[in-house]
C-alpha cells in the first residue's frame, strides 16, 4: 500500500517561479505586477486576475494589478495557441502572493507557444484515494496505463492532449484518519508522471475537515487545495475554446448534521457538510472573465465545476436543476452570447448527459463516472469496479477542432467499442432464486427486488453514457423490438456492490432499505433462446453494436 507523506506537504509545491529579464515599471496603486512572456518577447494582451480584479498585459507584456490580495494568487488566464511550463505536470499558470496587501510584489509567467487549435481534454472525476482498498495501485497500475494509451492515440495524430480532474481526488473524512490529503493527491500525480498537463477541480471532498465551522470556513477548508494545485476557480483558452474552473461547494462543515459521528474523529472538526452553489464573489469574476472573450459567437465555453447542474428524472426524461439554483438565471445570462456550452461535472460517480431546457444557447451538462466507482468497493473484492448505477468507472474525452466539439466515454476495464450491458432478465431472476448469497441480501431488505415479477424473455440494457440524442436500437431474428424506457435496480449493482457490503461482512444497515433504482431500457424476445442484437448509436453517428447469444448467464464474475 503506498505510504502517504505526512499532512502540510502541500505547502511546499512549486507554482510560478519564472523571472524575467524584461523591465517592468511601477503604476501607481498596483500591488501586484508582472511580465507574460515568451521566447523572451513579452507578449500582450493575456488576461490576469487575483480572482477578484481582471486587466490584461500590455504591449510591453506587463500587467498591473489593484489587488487586495484576498485570495493569495494571482494567475493567468492561458491564451489560445500557448501552453504554460509545467511545475511536475501541473501547469504553472498561478503564483503564490507573499507580501501584505500593502506591499507591492512582481510575479512573471512564461508561455510557450503550441498549435492548439485541435486538441483533446480526458475528463476523469471522484478518485477518492483515501490510502485504503487498493486505490492507490488500482488508479497507478490499472487505471494510468488505459490513460496513456487515450493520450499515445491523439499524440500519434499530432493532437495535444490535455486532463481535466472535476474533483474528490481525495476524502475529507480519511485526511487525518488515514494520513492522505489533497496535497498528497498531487505527489501522486507527480510520482507517476502523468502524462498529460493535468487541470484540476475543487470537490466537495478536497476540503480540508479540520477548518473550524464559522463565516470563513469555505475559504479556510480550501487553503490546502490552493497551495496544491492554485486556484479553486480561474480559466484558460484552449485553440477557439474557453475553459473556466469553479467550485460550486460552499463547505459548511457544521458540528450537527446528518453525520454528527464525523466530528468526534481525529482531526474533523464538525461533519462535512456543504451547500452547492457559486458564490457571489466568483460570479462577479465570471461576469468579468466571459466579458474578456473576443469573439463568443464561434467559442465553445467549458465551465467546470463539481456537483451537477441537471438532473434527469429517470421516470420521466424531464431535466431540472440539482445545484446552482441561486445562480441558474445568472450563468445563462452570461453564456448566452456563447456558440455553445458544456459544464463538465462529476460528484454522482456515474454518467449523464442532460441537456438545459431553459438556457438560451445550448448548455449540456456532461456528468462523468467517478474513477473510484462504488468507492474503491468492488474491485477491492476482487471484480470490476462499477459504479452505483451498475455501469463500469471510466473518462470522457472531448476533442474540439476549431469550434466543433465531440466527445465519447471509455471505460477503464472495456474495450474502447462496448459501450453497454445486456440482462437476460430469465438468469438474472433465477440467480435471484439460487444464489444463496443474493437471497440472503433480500431476506434483509424485502423492498428490493427479485424481479420475479418481470414477464419472461425481458431484456434490460443500460447504456453506459446514455445520451437522449442516441438511437437505442434492438433485433430479434432481423425484427426490431420495441425499446421501453424503464427504472429498475442495476441487476449487476446489486448482485455486486450490494451483496458484498452486507452478506459478505455480515454488517446489514439502515441506510441500504430503499432500493437503488436507476434508468435502463427493457424489451421482451419471444423466446428464450433467441440471439438478440443491440446497436446504440450516438449523437455523432457512432454505432456500437453486439450479438447476444441466449439464454445468457448471469454471473457477477461474467461481466
Amino acid at each position: 500500500m503506498f505510504s502517504a507523506l505526512a499532512l502540510g506537504v502541500c505547502a511546499l509545491f512549486a507554482q510560478s517561479t519564472h523571472t524575467s529579464a524584461l523591465k517592468i515599471g511601477n503604476k501607481k496603486g498596483a500591488t501586484v505586477k508582472g511580465i507574460v512572456e515568451c521566447d523572451g518577447k513579452p507578449v500582450k494582451g493575456v488576461v490576469v486576475s487575483d480572482g477578484f480584479e481582471i486587466t490584461r498585459t500590455d504591449a510591453k507584456g506587463a500587467y498591473y494589478l489593484n489587488s487586495a490580495k484576498r485570495n493569495g494568487q494571482v494567475f493567468i488566464s492561458i491564451p489560445s495557441g500557448y501552453e504554460v511550463a509545467n511545475n511536475g505536470v501541473v501547469p504553472a499558470f498561478w503564483a503564490n502572493l507573499k507580501a501584505d496587501a500593502s506591499t507591492p510584489e512582481r510575479h512573471d509567467f512564461l508561455l510557450r507557444k503550441v498549435n492548439n487549435d485541435k486538441h483533446a481534454l480526458i475528463a476523469i472525476t471522484d478518485i477518492h484515494i483515501i490510502n485504503a482498498r487498493y486505490d492507490y495501485e488500482d488508479f497507478t497500475e490499472k487505471y494510468l496505463p488505459r490513460l496513456r494509451e487515450e493520450v499515445e492515440k491523439y499524440k500519434a495524430q499530432g493532437v495535444p492532449v490535455y486532463t481535466i480532474d472535476l474533483g474528490d481526488s481525495a476524502w475529507d473524512r480519511y485526511w487525518y484518519e488515514n494520513g492522505y490529503n489533497i496535497g498528497d493527491f498531487r505527489n501522486t500525480i507527480e510520482n507517476v508522471d502523468y502524462p498529460t498537463q493535468f487541470f484540476n477541480v475543487m470537490g466537495n471532498h478536497d476540503n480540508d475537515s479540520a477548518a473550524e465551522p464559522d463565516n470563513d470556513t469555505d475559504f479556510m477548508a480550501a487553503q490546502p487545495y490552493r497551495k496544491a494545485f492554485g486556484p479553486n476557480y480561474y480559466s484558460f483558452n484552449l485553440g477557439k475554446a474557453h475553459y473556466v474552473v469553479l467550485d460550486n461547494i460552499v463547505y459548511l462543515n457544521e458540528k450537527e448534521g446528518k453525520n454528527k459521528a464525523l466530528s468526534h474523529q481525529a482531526g474533523i472538526a464538525g461533519t462535512c457538510n456543504y451547500q452547492t452553489y457559486i458564490s457571489p464573489e466568483q460570479m462577479a469574476w465570471l461576469r468579468k472573465d466571459l466579458a474578456e472573450v473576443e469573439d463568443p459567437e464561434n467559442t465553445p465555453v467549458f465551465i467546470a465545476f463539481h456537483a451537477p447542474m441537471f438532473k434527469c428524472r429517470a421516470a420521466t426524461g424531464e431535466v431540472f436543476t440539482q445545484a446552482n439554483r441561486r445562480n441558474e438565471k445568472e450563468l445563462y445570462e452570461l453564456t448566452a452570447p456563447f456558440k455553445e456550452v458544456h459544464l463538465l461535472t462529476g460528484h454522482t460517480h456515474s454518467n449523464a448527459i442532460n441537456e438545459s431546457p431553459r438556457s438560451p444557447k445550448t448548455m449540456i451538462d456532461h456528468t462523468v463516472a467517478g474513477t473510484c466507482g462504488a468507492w474503491w468497493w468492488t474491485s477491492a473484492h476482487g471484480g470490476h469496479n462499477i459504479c452505483p448505477d451498475g455501469n463500469p468507472v471510466g473518462f470522457a474525452t472531448f476533442v474540439t477542432d476549431g469550434n466543433d466539439v465531440k466527445w465519447d466515454f471509455q471505460a477503464f476495464e472495456y474495450p474502447s467499442d462496448k459501450q453497454f450491458f445486456v440482462f437476460d432478465m430469465n438468469s438474472v431472476k433465477r440467480y435471484c432464486a439460487t444464489n444463496g448469497q443474493t437471497k440472503s441480501f433480500l431476506r434483509h431488505y424485502p423492498l428490493w427486488t427479485n424481479y420475479s415479477e418481470l414477464p419472461e424473455n425481458t431484456l434490460y440494457i443500460s447504456v453506459w453514457n446514455y445520451d437522449p440524442k442516441g438511437t437505442l436500437s434492438v433485433k430479434e431474428n432481423g425484427k426490431e423490438l420495441a425499446v421501453e424506457s424503464t427504472v429498475d435496480t442495476n441487476p449487476l449493482y446489486m448482485a455486486t456492490y450490494m451483496t458484498q457490503r452486507t452478506t459478505w461482512e455480515d454488517k446489514y444497515g439502515t441506510g441500504y432499505n430503499q432500493p437503488r433504482k436507476r434508468r435502463m431500457f427493457k424489451v421482451t424476445a419471444s423466446a428464450p433462446d433467441s440471439p438478440v442484437e443491440v446497436s446504440y448509436t450516438d449523437r455523432f453517428g457512432r454505432t456500437y453494436k453486439e450479438t447476444i447469444a441466449r439464454p445468457a448467464v448471469f454471473d457477477r464474475s461474467i461481466f
